[in-house]
């Protein structure tokens, strides 16, 4: 199943798979890689193994995420709803060395985080409704999901997205 996360995001990134620190650097230089800005309902912990770019493709596709999850926040009545990243691009050597830290959940070889088209989500807050929050996001990606627009695979401890080339 994972097969078809590196398919879409080699697809997305039209073929583009980061493989060192420079290499990263200069698809940052380029444009190619956006680094993600703090926004309302988004929160990126302190990343070990990974940084907080992403390919130019996916940017608007994260930025609707998290629209659409702050505005089922609102509309069910949750305050202060917040989605939480631990995992964002990895370079080739990242996910070598994320694989010896988690070898249970995470990627053997290549991964969709090493094309910039993946997240992982670890967790939902809220100052009033974390369970409601957390329906509340399993709502907007199931939707997104069905139409097309993003992949999901279950993780030891964190849901994994990949955003597809819509």
């Amino acid at each position: 199943r994972y097969s078809k996360h590196r398919l879409a995001a080699k697809k997305l990134s039209s073929g583009q798979l980061i493989s060192s620190n420079k290499h990263r650097e200069q698809l940052r230089t380029e444009g190619t890689l956006k680094t993600v800005q703090a926004m309302m309902g988004l929160h990126i912990r302190p990343l070990t193994h990974s940084s907080k770019d992403l390919h130019k493709n996916v940017m608007p596709s994260l930025t609707e995420l998290v629209d659409r999850f702050n505005k089922t926040c609102t509309a069910r009545q949750i305050k202060d709803g917040e989605i939480i990243i631990s995992s964002v691009t990895r370079t080739v050597d990242e996910q070598i060395g994320i694989r010896k830290h988690y070898p249970k959940s995470a990627t053997r070889g290549v991964s969709a985080h090493s094309y910039g088209a993946a997240i992982d989500i670890v967790s939902v807050i809220s100052s009033n409704e974390c369970l409601k929050a957390r329906k509340a996001l399993y709502d907007v990606l199931k939707n997104m999901r069905s139409e097309g627009k993003l992949l999901l695979c279950p993780e030891n401890g964190c849901i994994h997205v990949t955003f597809k080339d819509c």
